[in-house]
Formats: C-alpha cells, sequence, structure tokens
C-alpha cells in the first residue's frame, strides 16, 4: 500500500541467474492508472502513484547472458489503508489483560499517518517511530517497531504490518512495506491536561495513546524508584517517563510552563514521554 502522489520505487535488484548474469531489465505497466517510469531498463526504477486509488501492476522481464527470459509480476495498491483512529479504537473496543486492547491483534493491515518521534541513534529501539494520523484528536496515534524504515519526524509514511499489543500497548510490527514523502509536515500537539490522561487505565487515556499532547503550567510532585516523574497542572496527576527522550535528561523540578511528549502505556501506566 502506498499513499497516492508518493514516490514508489520498484526494485529488480533480487533477480538472479545461477548459471550466469542478468544483462537486461524490462519494466512494463500492464494495469491500472498508467504512471511514468523513471527509466523502464533500469534495475531500479521509480515513479510518482496517482492521485486516484487503486491497485497498479507492473511486470518486470529479466535476460540473462544467454538471452533467456524470466518474467514476475507485481501489484502496488494505492490508498490509505485503515486509518489509525480504526486500529487503536474500533467500534468493539474491550478491556483487555492489563488495559483496552483492539480486536485488530494480529491482523495485517495498511495505514498512513504523519511521524511525530524518533527514538535516537543508541537507543535499544533505535529506528522504532510515532505515527499519526491529522485531523484526528482521539486515538489517533500508534507506535511503530520496525528497524528498518528509520524516517524522520514530518515524514508522511503509509505502511502494511501487523497490530499487536505488547501489554496492552498497542503497536505494528513485522512491516511488510512502506513508503514515504518526506515532506517536512508537523502535528500539532494535542493540548490536554494531566488528569485526561491520568495514571491508571482509562478509555480517555487509551482514546490519547500513541499521541502526540501538550499539558501547560504543570508541577513536579513525585519522582519514584524507577525514575517516573509525577505531573500535575492542577487537575489531577500523571506520569512523565524520559524512556524516548532525545537527548541530555536533567532531573525534573519545580514547575514548567508546558511539556510536549507522545503517550504511552507500559507497567500498567499512561505516561508522556517528552
Amino acid at each position: 500500500m502506498v499513499a497516492p502522489e508518493t514516490v514508489v520505487t520498484l526494485n529488480g535488484s533480487g533477480s538472479y541467474d545461477p548459471n550466469g548474469n542478468i544483462i537486461a531489465y524490462e519494466w512494463t505497466q500492464t494495469g491500472g492508472t498508467v504512471v511514468t517510469l523513471l527509466d523502464e531498463e533500469a534495475e531500479i526504477t521509480a515513479f510518482t502513484a496517482p492521485s486516484t486509488n487503486g491497485d497498479l501492476v507492473f511486470k518486470l522481464t529479466v535476460y540473462d547472458n544467454d538471452l533467456n527470459a524470466a518474467i514476475d509480476e507485481i501489484t502496488i495498491s494505492v490508498g490509505y489503508g485503515t486509518p489509525i483512529q480504526d486500529i487503536q479504537c474500533p467500534s468493539d473496543l474491550s478491556q483487555g489483560t492489563y488495559c483496552y486492547e483492539t480486536s485488530m491483534a494480529g491482523d495485517e493491515v495498511s495505514t498512513y499517518g504523519v511521524v511525530t518521534h524518533v527514538l535516537a541513534a543508541g537507543h535499544s529501539s533505535e529506528g522504532n517511530f510515532f505515527l499519526q494520523q491529522p485531523g484526528v484528536d482521539e486515538c489517533a496515534g500508534i507506535y511503530i517497531r520496525d528497524f528498518d524504515i528509520v524516517p524522520n519526524v514530518g515524514d508522511e509514511l503509509t505502511l502494511t504490518g501487523t497490530v499487536n499489543e505488547y501489554y496492552s500497548f498497542t503497536q505494528i510490527i513485522d512491516v511488510t512495506s512502506s513508503s514515504s514523502s518526506p515532506t517536512g509536515n508537523s502535528i500539532t500537539p494535542l493540548a490536554i491536561t494531566t488528569a485526561t490522561l491520568g495514571i491508571d487505565c482509562s478509555l480517555e487515556g487509551e482514546e490519547l495513546e500513541g499521541m502526540l499532547v501538550k499539558v501547560n503550567n504543570v508541577t513536579v510532585e513525585d519522582i519514584d524508584e524507577f525514575g517516573n516523574v509525577q505531573i500535575n497542572d492542577g487537575s489531577g496527576p500523571t506520569l512523565m517517563d524520559d524512556y524516548y527522550f532525545d537527548g541530555g535528561w536533567s532531573t525534573p523540578s519545580g514547575t514548567y510552563a508546558s511539556i510536549i511528549g507522545v503517550v504511552g502505556y507500559s507497567y500498567s501506566e499512561f505516561k508522556i514521554y517528552p
């Protein structure tokens, strides 16, 4: 699945001849809205997806040094797939082992969004990232556990993978395909109160999971033995954690005008990760 009007790469570099060499490549479009290939005779070529949804079919013919030909075919689906909102909060969203869990766990889905945070180099999950559906104020974010894409914040990304619940933290794993458009877009953090997110499992917290949020005028109330920072804007406490933080982390204290971060769920607690 690729998003409309994004650049798509067709890669024939996996072709081989056990008894000789591949000497020529020929890409031909056989179905769907007609697109223009950058180079029809290149090992790797590209095209811009059309603005309309649908399937595009391409045939790759390779020739070896004895002029023997072999043919393979690939279908590229253009569209946005299942919205993140429907993955995070389907109509039958229900209480799971630790918190609310999607009924789509185990399903392969294609979805689309803007990257809001990427785990930095050196992190044990380096390259994993958060993806958010634009224009939606609840159930719009999701964590992508993938080590190969390594996008930048602001990239528009379409991907296909498997929905997974990790101790009731919804994520997409085993990504099989992706396409990106590095446009430098940004997601405006959703302004919330600390009480709305809270700490313990709640439907309100679940609807914020994976999203980029902002809390204002917060005071540090406590830091527990695990480094979880309890913050409060006067409405009620929530937690802040440095696990995804990129840079030097100073022990928080006092009052902060605002804190921006993504929402995660771990050890049965909702937390903001700056």
